[in-house]
């Protein structure tokens, strides 16, 4: 074989294993940099491009869809993109990330039929931690049920803990169940402990 012709082969070897995944990496950050800046017409356009279609899979494409709805929370617009993945074959991981995206965004809208579809498709995974599916259920018995069972016991968490992150999620969750609760001067107090120390993190 001729010398030149080795290190040759060699390069395009390279850039057939290799040149989509530099391409498909460059899109990508392409469209995300077009959602953040909020360039929705732009990103419309790149999105339903042949190329994009040719790079990037049709999960991450409608994912990106999503993520453009919810950044403009244009109701609407994501009722119809999550819809869309509940006619899609989706691998586990695929699914844990369509799911928590509709779990936080229905439950955010205090929506509660929503909000009990994807928790019980998240409490489902089989690959999803045990302490993870109960900070689900707990957010979602708190938040969309009602409940305040864990009053006392959250309160005493709060008393000893030190870590600014599960302080300020412990004060939001007192607050929320003595509203639950109706005891609405005690939700006043911890919601405004809350605003203030997520202000200094």
């Amino acid at each position: 074989m001729n010398n030149w012709l080795t290190p040759l082969l060699i390069i395009i070897s390279v850039i057939i294993i290799f040149g989509p995944i530099v391409l498909r990496k460059i899109i990508s950050d392409k469209l995300t940099d077009l959602l953040i800046k909020k360039d929705f017409r732009t990103f419309d356009q790149k999105i339903e491009s042949r190329l994009v279609k040719l790079v990037i899979s049709p999960f991450n494409i409608d994912y990106m869809k999503l993520n453009e709805a919810l950044i403009k929370d244009d109701h609407k617009e994501v009722d119809k993109a999550f819809k869309v993945f509940d006619s899609r074959k989706l691998n586990d991981r695929q699914k844990e990330a369509v799911y928590y995206n509709g779990f936080y965004y229905y439950l955010a809208k205090e929506n509660k039929d929503m909000t009990t579809k994807y928790v019980d498709r998240l409490l489902k995974l089989d690959h999803l931690k045990d302490d993870v599916k109960k900070e689900i259920k707990i957010s979602y018995d708190i938040n969309i049920l009602g409940h305040y069972d864990l009053l006392d016991e959250t309160l005493k968490k709060l008393e000893t803990e030190k870590d600014p992150q599960l302080i300020i999620k412990y004060e939001l969750m007192i607050a929320k169940m003595y509203a639950n609760k109706g005891e609405d001067d005690k939700a006043k107090e911890y919601m405004d402990r809350f605003l203030n120390d997520e202000k200094n993190i």
